[in-house]
């Protein structure tokens, strides 16, 4: 259940936007019925062609078709439980106007739940997995309360925490062994590194965040970090002044807020099944949401779009895998920097660990652990 459309390609970027200022005005004209709300709704729909407009309504409602039917079924008991997905969106939006019409059908049924994430959904099965009731320490870093709305999310951060608690079976508890720290700015912003690397605007104070998990880590805890700086990858200012990376049970910043948690939760209850960390999927997630996603894309980005590549559909794929292993060598060959201190943890000059492009597009790379 998301907002606009997918970008297939670099062109589809402006319809992308304008679709999702279409969506959030109109919704929002309905919820407030200001005038200017629906006028900048009609302006944002002169951008998109018709058919475009035409075809996503009748995705849109077909999708709410089958949303409607599957709570049906398990309503009925087909479905012993039910996690309806929501990406890509706002506070406002068509979206909202379908889950409004689903929550009445729903009513307070605990088994269906709609919830932001949907990339990490699948991982979601460790529901199935767990035998019992799993207990985790939630240590609030920045944001102390969660009270904030994530970028491309649709209500409060901690409403999809405790959300996905209750759906896969943990409670809080302070003297659990296992801490999810969640790090973000005090005012809950994200700038989206997909788009820029640059400092924001507003204070990130990540320097008492590092503190912070730095005495977690002294304490011997064992610590997940879920990094909401940003979204679409980590914030390379506050992981540098974490002493010790290697130390850390658990680490993801990639995305959207709920799919690095929903990540994040599922290696927690996969790695207490195991019982023991999951050590080359934590180092993975370095690679893959932290150094590719805020330290090398936008680079590899520009440079195709110097050449004459769409970065978002690539026609010469192999090209552009060959610059990404160039970049990627360049970062660490760096001596005596953050980025250094990670190719120790990651022992990626002896060739354990390798990165590739697994799609005809530069969004994300595929982080591969080889024994």
């Amino acid at each position: 259940m998301r907002t606009s459309i997918s970008t297939l390609r670099l062109a589809d970027m402006h319809v992308y936007k304008s679709m999702m200022e279409y969506s959030y005005w109109s919704d929002r004209a309905v919820v407030t019925g200001a005038l200017e709300d629906m006028a900048r709704a009609e302006r944002a729909a002169r951008f998109i062609p018709g058919e475009a407009i035409l075809k996503y309504h009748e995705v849109r409602q077909r999708n709410h078709m089958i949303n409607a039917k599957a709570v049906e079924l398990a309503k009925k008991g087909v479905f012993s439980s039910l996690l309806i997905l929501v990406e890509d969106s706002e506070e406002y939006g068509f979206h909202r106007t379908e889950q409004r019409i689903l929550q009445e059908q729903i009513g307070d049924d605990p088994r269906i739940m709609i919830k932001n994430g949907t990339d990490e959904g699948p991982m979601l099965v460790m529901k199935c997995l767990m035998d019992r009731p799993l207990p985790v320490r939630v240590e609030w870093i920045g944001r102390k309360d969660g009270q904030f709305i994530a970028r491309y999310e649709d209500r409060p951060f901690a409403e999809n925490l405790n959300g996905i608690f209750k759906y896969i079976g943990i409670y809080e508890a302070q003297d659990a062994p296992v801490t999810l720290a969640i790090a973000a700015n005090a005012i809950g912003a994200q700038i989206d590194m997909n788009m820029t690397s640059t400092m924001p605007s507003y204070p990130q104070d990540e320097a008492q965040a590092a503190a912070r998990v730095n005495e977690l880590l002294a304490e011997g805890r064992t610590v997940y970090l879920l990094d909401l700086f940003c979204c679409n990858g980590g914030w390379p200012d506050f992981i540098k002044q974490i002493r010790h990376p290697e130390q850390l049970a658990g680490y993801s910043a990639w995305n959207t807020a709920s799919n690095a948690l929903g990540t994040l939760v599922a290696q927690i209850c996969s790695d207490s099944i195991a019982e023991r960390c999951n050590v080359p999927f934590r180092n993975e997630r370095y690679l893959d949401d932290l150094l590719y996603e805020s330290c090398i894309r936008s680079q590899l980005m520009h440079t195709l779009k110097a050449e004459g590549e769409d970065p978002y559909r690539l026609a010469d794929p192999a090209a552009a895998d060959r610059l990404l292993q160039e970049f990627f060598r360049e970062l660490f060959a760096r001596q005596g920097g953050w980025t250094h201190r990670f190719a120790r943890v990651l022992d990626i000059l002896q060739g354990r660990y390798q990165v590739s492009l697994p799609w005809e597009r530069v969004f994300e790379v595929e982080a591969h652990y080889t024994p």
